[in-house]
């Protein structure tokens, strides 16, 4: 009784997730960075934006150390909060690459977690402690952090139970705070990873859609309010990213991600064999093991039975086994070739690149069906050992993927100038998607300077002054007029002056650098890269949000203060009052 006074309500059920979830969160951390095909790429930058932190830029669409030192607009399309996280993680430890890995661990933590609270709503403790160690142990959850190290991804998905949990509390408590916390985690998720948040969306709205019509306590034009408040702030924070994203994806060579892999997405669909794959043995013989993407035969053995919830169930759990039902098997059926005449149809889908990213929210809707196989047995006489054994058959199924993964030295100490040798000896850094449209060669060297020397006129005398990531200036002596050519990819942000007088900038035929005219003369120049109007419009909408988040939260206090300070009638807000709809 006292250790339970000591924690918070919380704080027991974190701490049983945590011991439970500790051999994946483990392997997560691993002794070195695991060999997956996009842990450096993501590694390094964070190492960018680490070296940016370093000169007081704390948030930049453009990586201007990449492609070369020309600079790749990454952030622009390539949302960064898993970035940052990582970067704070490093800071308190005083190590990048520890830091990475740490924050991978963190995504086992935080699905598992995220899952307990959303089957806490809905079943008794010990089912909604199966169903997160469902999610922990999820073969798809292993594969992106240890096999890809696809980090953005992994966080994104684990994010998605904990939006489903927020919006739903939401809805049937009509709370402000709990709508507040809906804005924020489903914010959070849309910069996170991009395709992750394309299927987050329409699921989380589907969910929010199907807690709307229910029955509750509530009056329906309050729920429908609170989530048309929660999704819409929520969305509102995340306008600064995804209005230029959207509006200039033209502007980059976008379909070398898309294309340009072998065999496109049609490749990558998963037969019925390697989706159900039950076990995977341990191969210590093999240098870099090719592990099946799967949702695994155990957990679907263990959810499976937890449909017949349909028939025991009544109200809000009935509807939520139908739900997670439901967005298990169209998920999965969109992994298989089953679903290739939709890939075909709807292009969009082909951003995606492999089909077999759904399993994400297939493994989470199938975790909640395995705590809803445990809370049918909750009213058994066996029921602990049941439960036990449900357990130990979900992390036993598991460990094959975890302790397959191969861990690869060399980056433990990196810094920004592993990201110059790592790009100058990728070959395949000239084909990322990050390219400028007006890029048309690869240059045939990386940027030395801010300012390119070799194709100076002759007589002409420039010295560099004050530099920095995303600026410079120097001064100009010629005795003609010229165009001066800087060593960075032309991008709409990028603006130059001479004499302080802002001049208009054109890219080069070639590199697609970026050139602008000098008089003859004496002159000052400078160049620095910033927002468009329509980012700084996106920017807007965003600060409006995150403002009018503010106020919402502040409701009752500013209703309060008007009531007694005489400033006229209270704010006509919905009274969140102490009206708790049941879940059960």
């Amino acid at each position: 009784m006292r250790f339970r006074s000591i924690l918070p309500s919380w704080g027991i059920p974190a701490l049983v997730v945590l011991a439970l979830g500790w051999p994946a969160i483990r392997a997560g951390i691993g002794p070195t960075l695991p060999c997956g095909s996009d842990a450096v790429i993501h590694l390094l930058r964070v190492v960018q934006l680490d070296h940016l932190w370093a000169q007081g830029i704390l948030y930049s669409r453009l990586a201007p150390d990449m492609g070369w030192g020309y600079g790749f607009p990454v952030f622009n399309f390539y949302p960064p909060l898993s970035y940052y996280v990582v970067l704070l993680i490093s800071r308190l430890i005083g190590d990048i690459a520890l830091g990475f890995r740490v924050t991978q661990a963190l995504t086992f933590l935080v699905v598992g977690l995220g899952v307990y609270v959303l089957a806490r709503d809905f079943f008794r403790a010990e089912a909604a402690m199966v169903a997160a160690v469902a999610a922990m142990y999820a073969p798809y959850v292993a594969y992106n952090p240890l096999y890809r190290g696809a980090l953005p991804e992994a966080m994104g998905w684990a994010l998605l139970p904990w939006a489903w949990w927020a919006v739903g509390r939401a809805v049937r408590t009509g709370r402000r705070g709990w709508i507040a916390a809906g804005a924020l985690i489903f914010g959070a998720l849309l910069l996170t990873h991009n395709l992750a948040a394309v299927v987050s969306a329409p699921l989380l709205a589907l969910y929010a859609l199907m807690e709307v019509l229910s029955s509750s306590f509530l009056p329906f034009r309050r729920r429908a309010l609170s989530v048309g408040i929660s999704l819409g702030l929520g969305m509102g924070l995340a306008l600064f990213f995804w209005i230029p994203a959207w509006a200039e994806r033209s502007l980059i060579q976008w379909e070398n991600a898309i294309y340009g892999f072998p065999g496109g997405y049609r490749a990558h669909f998963l037969s019925w064999r390697e989706l159900l794959t039950a076990l995977e043995p341990v191969r210590s013989d093999l240098v870099n093991p090719t592990l099946p993407r799967s949702l695994g035969l155990m957990p679907l053995l263990l959810g499976v039975p937890g449909l017949l919830g349909l028939f025991f169930f009544r109200g809000a759990r009935r509807r939520v086994v139908v739900f997670f039902a439901a967005v298990c098997t169209v998920a999965a059926l969109m992994t298989t070739s089953l679903s290739q005449p939709l890939w075909w149809a709807i292009s969009h889908l082909h951003i995606f690149q492999f089909p077999w990213r759904f399993l994400g929210p297939a493994a989470l809707s199938l975790a909640f069906l395995v705590g809803a196989t445990a809370e049918l047995l909750t009213g058994l006489r066996w029921r602990h050992p049941l439960i036990g054994l449900m357990v130990l058959a979900l992390v036993a199924a598991d460990l094959g993927w975890l302790w397959n993964a191969q861990y690869c030295p060399g980056w433990d100490r990196v810094s920004i100038g592993s990201l110059y040798t790592w790009e100058q000896t990728d070959p395949g850094v000239s084909h990322s998607e990050f390219r400028p449209r007006t890029v048309r060669q690869w240059p045939s060297r990386p940027a030395t300077g801010w300012f390119d020397l070799s194709v100076l006129p002759k007589g002409v005398d420039l010295r560099e002054g004050r530099t920095g990531p995303l600026s410079a200036e120097g001064w100009v002596e010629s005795p003609q007029p010229f165009r001066l050519t800087i060593n960075r990819f032309f991008y709409p942000g990028w603006r130059a002056w001479v004499d302080r007088k802002p001049v208009e900038i054109v890219p080069e035929a070639e590199w697609g650098r970026f050139t602008f005219p000098v008089p003859a003369g004496r002159h000052h120049i400078a160049v620095r890269f910033g927002e468009t109007p329509l980012r700084l419009a996106a920017d807007l909408l965003s600060a409006l949000s995150l403002l009018g988040l503010a106020i919402w939260l502040m409701g009752d206090r500013l209703s309060e203060l008007r009531r007694y300070g005489g400033g006229g009638q209270p704010a006509n807000w919905p009274d969140a009052g102490a009206i708790v709809a049941s879940s059960r």
